[in-house]
């Protein structure tokens, strides 16, 4: 009986981030395509089908969902460079590799168009540029130049 609870509970739990990651992966392109202004929760749901409710109890304002977005994006970056540095090779074979892996996340257009979009609504929205620090202060600079 225990068991049998136990796999009801992982397998909810197993859907649970499955509509979770499909959530993220919905708002990651409405962001990606219509900025965060221009993304509406509702829109999210239609895609997705369902209740806004549904949509609420994984992430209470937009804000936080975009957030998640965001740190999805930079987990991911993470593990991939950390595996970099645990491969027991000598130092300069380390880093070198450390060193392609980043440069060639850092260029995708995925990761450009991420971080444009941070920085483009960080003075609309400050909230948003603590999401990445640098950005508050790159979108400041680049207000004063247009």
């Amino acid at each position: 009986m225990e068991a049998e609870v136990r796999n009801f509970l992982s397998r909810r739990e197993t859907r649970r981030e499955s509509r979770r990651d499909k959530i993220l992966d919905v708002a990651e392109a409405q962001f990606m395509k219509f900025g965060y202004a221009g993304t509406a929760m509702s829109n999210i749901v239609n895609e997705l089908g369902g209740s806004k409710g549904t949509l609420w109890s994984y992430f209470p304002s937009k804000y936080s969902l975009f957030t998640a977005v965001v740190d999805r994006a930079s987990s991911i970056f993470r593990d991939t460079l950390k595996t970099s540095l645990d491969t027991g090779e000598d130092i300069e074979t380390v880093l070198l590799d450390f060193c392609r892996k980043y440069i060639k996340k850092i260029t995708l257009e995925k990761s450009l168009e991420l971080y444009r979009l941070i920085i483009g609504e960080s003075i609309r929205f400050p909230e948003i540029g603590t999401i990445c620090p640098s950005s508050k202060h790159l979108a400041q600079r680049a207000w004063r130049y247009n």
